[in-house]
């Protein structure tokens, strides 16, 4: 009948929140199943148990869609906390949990944990489970407390880790595990018929609940809360129906009617007479044995509580109203180090640390108003050791009021919350030069340690180089020390090397070991982000070391920061150094460089770029590129959108401009910068001056250029020059009469083939085979004249040329010209050995033109001289033709009729 109820109500629910939802889509929550019968599992219609049954009504009226995943408690408890699933159901609450996971604030459920063994076994306490091999739940937590209460109490045993709790009652079955921890709604509900038996062995009371991720992102456990709730409201009618479908509890005791008419049939039928003696007896008998199974029911209650306290992880303790211990169990004996007739009658203020009791007349007060309390507190042990505990005490009234609290050592935890407060202190410092110090003297502190030392690995791991060495409450140098045949050579690639005691007596060649007096050595490799060992935190003790859990643990955490920051610092070393050696090839680059942001403004500008350019760094940065001449603007920005578009220029030829505003040719090699994420932040370039080269190179062209001139004009000139030789000839042949006149006419012939010679000669010499200096050429002739005419020695000559610079086409003719005039100077002027002077200049006439002067202040020309048709006047005539000159001869006053003879001609300086 319970069941149609609950169909039809959930048929209900769903008819109503229908409408809600229908326009709207339902919230999809991925739900883990694992096997944890009769809470959650999987049986024949698929999911059930309570979990699933409250969760599925939640989730009609919320208009949830669900869907399971099922899989082992471990996987599916990694899987909520990873946020690969929405919801856990069936998860026992701790605080330690809490951490990583979001709870239900609702309990559906409480549970303990007992241990069974295979029926062929009699186990009777803890102990007598030394040495034998017990199974576990992976992950789980009753497992986890009850394997911490194995180590605390020294009960040595071996492991069987299974994935649910049907493995492992297969395995007691079968004799593979001799124990197996379970939890006890599971055992009281599955294990009736298996081959196995329960022990007096029970421990840990946990609350069951939901479990989301950290936050709920699903915001699921509102509506779960507020179903429980509801559930317990009232006389808890719902609630108690189903704990009684699932687990048994609060189900109809009652008997069938007929039973009662059986029964007084029965009792009709007994003799009337029968003694009321008897009868009385009887009922005696009757209430004596029910007496005898309530109080044995009673000394069994007392007994299991008698085991869960004594085998409880948590300490307990019962007080009186004075605050002295009544009765205390081993665990929290155990915490002290006391032992129980010790801590009987204590006050419970004698194990308070005097710094926590300030707050103990408010806590009596919250006791005796509210009944419970809760707090943290510092207890002292039997060896004056303090130890940090959570106190949970309730107030008991009755004839003998009293006192029960429960204590947890939450040692470890305070530790750990002050390791996660001390690097959350030293990862937001800004001073890099304490940050070692800080740590060695944080493990030396806290660990206890006589000295602490943090290295680095150098030299493919065979030195170590000390950050900072703490040695009893002081800082000492650093050094550099051989790691071969010390403890933290030994040490080295070594998660954690653990000496708890006879350190010194292990090395006795490590000096510190000795000077120290070594008892115990700790050390623990630093690793690097990808696997790699670069260094070492060492810690040397007086006194043996111990907890090697939490030294473990705490080196870890520590360990991971230090690596970090050393990775962080060599990263920062490595980045300095490589700005240092481009620093120095920028600034010590023959070739100019500099870099611009993307606009192409100045950021750096090297000593070669201020000598060439002419500017200085302070000038131009920040400044957009100087040296972009205002007719290359456009060239500059089109290669800049190059650059900024990820290109690379090599080696290309432009004009670039100096300060003082003179154009260099110069080649530009260029490249976009980019930032450690690929971010484009600007430009680097650097040029090289060309302009020498464009030089060298212009000069190379030239001559090539001549030397095409030269083989062309060798074969020309020679062909020329021997079509002039061969006109000379015949001019003078066509004249000769007598034998004289002929070896004249031969002489005249070698002096002018010597003049044009001299022309080939000074072109060759000057090394310029296209042009000649007439000025040079000038004196050369008048000395080679000289050498022909022996008594030109009384002639005394007056040279003048203004550097005037003929090219080969002209220069030949007009030597002809001036050897010709020079000649008839010499003949006419100054016959027998007559003094006198000849003025010859070669002057810049302007507009391309130069005006060549032959003068001298001899007899002048022959009466009636009228244009003249000698040979050598006639030659003269027909060269200045040939170059498109002009000619005038004058006497030397210029036409006014006194002595002397003056030729002028105008020639071009170069010819077409």
């Amino acid at each position: 009948m319970n069941h149609s109820l609950r169909c039809l109500r959930m048929a209900m629910l769903g008819a109503l929140v229908f409408s809600s939802f229908a326009q709207a889509d339902p919230k999809s929550a991925l739900v883990g199943v694992y096997g944890n019968k009769p809470l959650a599992f999987v049986g024949s219609r698929g999911p059930e148990g309570l979990f699933i049954e409250v969760l599925e009504e939640c989730a009609a009226e919320q208009g949830w869609s669900l869907e399971y995943r099922v899989d082992t408690w471990d996987s599916l408890y990694r899987q909520v906390q990873a946020g690969l699933i929405d919801l856990l159901p069936v998860v026992a609450f701790s605080e330690e949990r809490a951490s990583s996971l979001a709870f239900s604030k609702e309990t559906l459920v409480s549970n303990w944990g007992e241990v069974y063994t295979a029926k062929s076994l009699s186990i009777q306490s803890i102990d007598d489970l030394r040495d034998r091999n017990i199974a576990f739940l992976q992950g789980d937590t009753h497992g986890s407390y009850f394997r911490t209460l194995l180590e605390k109490l020294g009960i040595g045993h071996s492991e069987l880790i299974v994935a649910d709790y049907g493995a492992m009652a297969d395995a007691l079955e079968t004799g593979e595990a001799d124990a197996g921890v379970f939890n006890h709604i599971y055992a009281t509900v599955s294990l009736a018929d298996r081959s196995v038996r329960v022990t007096p062995i029970v421990f840990n009371p946990i609350q069951i609940r939901f479990a989301a991720k950290k936050g709920d992102p699903s915001g699921l456990l509102p509506a779960i809360d507020a179903r429980i709730r509801e559930m317990k409201r009232g006389d808890s009618a719902e609630y108690r129906a189903a704990l009684g479908r699932w687990l048994g509890m609060y189900a109809d005791t009652g008997g069938p009617p007929w039973l009662l008419y059986v029964s007084l049939a029965s009792v009709a039928a007994i003799l009337a007479g029968i003694a009321l003696n008897m009868w009385l007896g009887n009922l005696v008998k009757r209430k004596t044995r029910e007496l005898e199974e309530s109080n044995r029911a009673l000394l069994e209650s007392e007994a299991n509580h008698a085991a869960i306290l004594r085998s409880a992880m948590d300490g307990f303790m019962l007080l009186d109203m004075d605050g002295r211990i009544v009765e205390v169990n081993e665990a929290f004996c155990a915490m002290g180090g006391y032992s129980e007739a010790e801590l009987t009658g204590t006050a419970i203020s004698a194990l308070e640390l005097a710094e926590a009791e300030d707050g103990a007349v408010e806590r009596i007060g919250r006791l005796l108003e509210r009944g419970e309390d809760r707090f943290e507190s510092k207890f002292k042990k039997k060896t004056g050791e303090p130890f940090d505990v959570e106190v949970s005490v309730q107030y008991r009234p009755g004839v003998e009021k009293r006192l029960v609290a429960f204590v947890r050592d939450i040692t470890d935890r305070k530790r750990a919350d002050d390791i996660r407060a001390f690097m959350a202190r030293t990862s937001s410092q800004l001073d890099d030069t304490t940050f070692f110090e800080d740590v060695a003297r944080y493990l030396g502190v806290s660990m206890g340690m006589a000295y602490v030392c943090i290295d680095s690995l150098e030299g493919d791991g065979l030195y170590a180089s000390t950050l900072a060495v703490w040695r009893e409450g002081r800082f000492e140098r650093n050094v550099t020390y051989e790691l071969e045949n010390t403890p933290c050579g030994r040490a080295v690639g070594k998660t954690l090397y653990w000496l708890p005691e006879g350190a010194r007596r292990l090395f006795p060649e490590a000096k510190l070991l000795q000077r120290l007096e070594a008892e115990s050595y700790v050390g623990a490799t630093l690793w690097s982000h990808d696997g790699k060992p670069i260094g070492l935190i060492a810690m040397i003790g007086a006194k043996p070391a111990k907890d090697r859990d939490f030294v473990e643990s705490t080196l870890a955490l520590v360990g991971m920061r230090v690596s970090a920051e050393m990775e962080r610092l060599d990263a920062e070393r490595a980045l300095k150094e490589r700005e240092a050696y481009q620093h120095a090839i920028i600034e010590c680059s023959p070739l100019p460089m500099f870099s611009m942001d993307l606009d192409g403004r100045i950021i750096a500008w090297n000593p070669a770029a201020e000598r060439v350019f002419g500017w200085s760094a302070e000038e131009v940065r920040g400044v957009l590129l100087p040296i972009i001449p205002p007719e290359k603007i456009d060239e500059f920005f089109e290669l800049r959108e190059l650059l900024r578009a990820g290109h690379v220029i090599s080696g290309i030829e432009i004009t670039r401009m100096r300060k003082g505003g003179e154009r260099i040719e110069v080649s530009l090699w260029s490249a976009p910068i980019f930032d450690g994420n690929g971010k484009h932040i600007g430009l680097l370039s650097y040029m090289e001056d060309i302009t020498e080269r464009k030089l060298a190179e212009e000069r190379l062209r030239r001559n090539l250029e001549e030397k095409k001139v030269l083989l062309r004009e060798v074969h020309h000139r020679v062909k020329n020059n021997l079509s002039v030789i061969s006109s000379l000839l015949d001019l003078q042949s066509a004249k000769i009469t007598t034998p004289e006149e002929a070896i004249g006419a031969f002489k005249n012939s070698r002096d002018r083939v010597m003049a044009m010679a001299l022309v080939h000669k000074e072109l060759y010499e000057s090394g310029d085979f296209a042009r000649i200096e007439m000025g040079a050429y000038v004196g050369s002739l008048i000395r080679q004249i000289s050498t022909v005419f022996g008594g030109a020695g009384n002639v005394r000559y007056e040279p003048r040329a203004d550097g005037v610079i003929l090219n080969l086409q002209v220069a030949i003719p007009c030597g002809l010209i001036l050897n010709e005039l020079i000649t008839n100077a010499y003949k006419y002027a100054y016959p027998d050995g007559r003094a006198g002077a000849i003025r010859i200049s070669v002057l810049d006439d302007g507009a391309g033109y130069c005006r060549l002067t032959v003068a001298d202040d001899g007899p002048g020309l022959p009466a009636g001289y009228e244009g003249g048709n000698t040979l050598g006047l006639t030659l003269v005539r027909l060269l200045v033709d040939q170059i498109d000159g002009t000619l005038e001869v004058t006497d030397s006053s210029g036409g006014s009729g006194g002595p002397g003879t003056r030729v002028s001609i105008r020639l071009p300086v170069a010819t077409s």
